[in-house]
C-alpha cells in the first residue's frame, strides 16, 4: 500500500458490503483482515472520528470476511494516505457541554438493524464519540432516533459525573444538550403518554426519558444538514465528507 493511490473518502461510492452466503467460500486472508481492521478500529476509537463508521461496518465481518471486504478495508487505508495528519483541535472557550446524536434507519442490508452514533462536545472540543448498529430491529425512523439518544444520553451521564468528580461543577450547573434532527423521537422522549407507536419499545430506552425529567438532559431539535453526528451513520461523497469532518474540528 505504500504507493497506492489516496481516497477522497474512506468508503468508495458504491459499494455495497454483504455477508458471504455461500459457506463453502474460503476467508479471504481472514489473519491479514483481522489484523488490519483491528488497527483501524484503533485509530478510530482515539483521534479518527472520520472513519469510525466505515470500520464498525468493516468489523461485523471478523467471521468471514471475502474479497470485497478487504478492498473496502484498504479503501480506509488509501484515505488515510491522503490525509495522514488528520488530528482533532482543541480550544479553549465557554463552560458548555454538548452532544448531537443520529441515526439511519434499517440501513444494514443484511439484518435492517439501524446505526445509531453521537458527538459529545466541551464547547466547540470533541472529547467522545461513537458508531455502532444497533442491537434491535428498529420499526421506525423514530424508534431509531430515540434509541441513538438514549446512547447519547448514557454518555452524557458518564461525562457528567466524571466531571463533577474533577471539580468542574461549571458544566453541570444546568442541563446537558442533546441535538436531534428527528421531531417525533423528541416528542416521545418529553411525553410520558404510551402509545400505539412506542408501548413495543425496550423499557431501558427509556432511561433518556427518566433523564430528560430528571432535569438533567434538555433535548433540542437541529437541522439534519447541522447535524455532525452524521458523519457516524452514514457515508457522504467528498464533499459532504470535507464539510463535517470541518464541522467536528478534524484538522489536516
Amino acid at each position: 500500500m505504500d504507493e497506492c493511490r489516496g481516497a477522497s473518502t474512506p468508503f468508495a461510492s458504491g459499494t455495497v458490503l454483504d455477508k458471504c452466503s455461500d459457506p463453502d467460500v474460503f476467508g479471504y486472508e481472514t489473519k491479514n483482515y483481522l489484523s488490519l481492521v483491528g488497527g483501524l478500529t484503533y485509530l478510530a476509537t482515539i483521534s479518527r472520528p472520520d472513519i469510525a463508521y466505515t470500520v464498525s461496518k468493516l468489523a461485523q465481518f471478523h467471521g468471514h470476511p471475502y474479497r470485497e471486504h478487504m478492498l473496502a478495508a484498504k479503501t480506509v487505508l488509501r484515505y488515510l494516505k491522503s490525509r495522514p495528519q488528520g488530528t482533532l483541535t482543541f480550544l479553549p472557550n465557554s463552560h458548555s457541554l454538548i452532544c448531537f446524536t443520529d441515526a439511519d434507519w434499517a440501513s444494514d442490508s443484511t439484518d435492517r438493524k439501524s446505526y445509531s452514533g453521537f458527538a459529545l462536545f466541551l464547547g466547540e472540543n470533541l472529547i467522545a464519540w461513537e458508531s455502532k448498529k444497533q442491537k434491535v430491529v428498529s420499526l421506525s425512523t423514530m424508534q431509531a432516533e430515540y434509541i441513538a439518544m438514549c446512547s447519547g444520553a448514557k454518555e452524557v451521564t458518564f461525562h457528567r459525573s466524571l466531571l463533577q468528580e474533577m471539580g468542574f461543577n461549571e458544566y453541570t450547573k444546568k442541563p446537558t444538550t442533546i441535538m436531534c434532527d428527528n421531531q417525533s423521537a423528541q416528542f416521545l422522549v418529553k411525553n410520558r403518554i404510551v402509545h400505539q407507536r412506542s408501548k413495543h419499545i425496550d423499557i431501558r430506552y427509556h432511561y433518556l426519558r427518566d433523564k430528560y425529567h430528571g432535569n438533567e438532559l434538555n433535548i433540542e431539535y437541529v437541522p439534519s444538514e447541522d447535524n455532525v453526528a452524521d458523519i457516524l451513520t452514514k457515508n457522504f461523497p467528498k464533499d459532504g465528507h470535507e464539510y463535517l469532518t470541518g464541522a467536528i474540528k478534524l484538522k489536516f
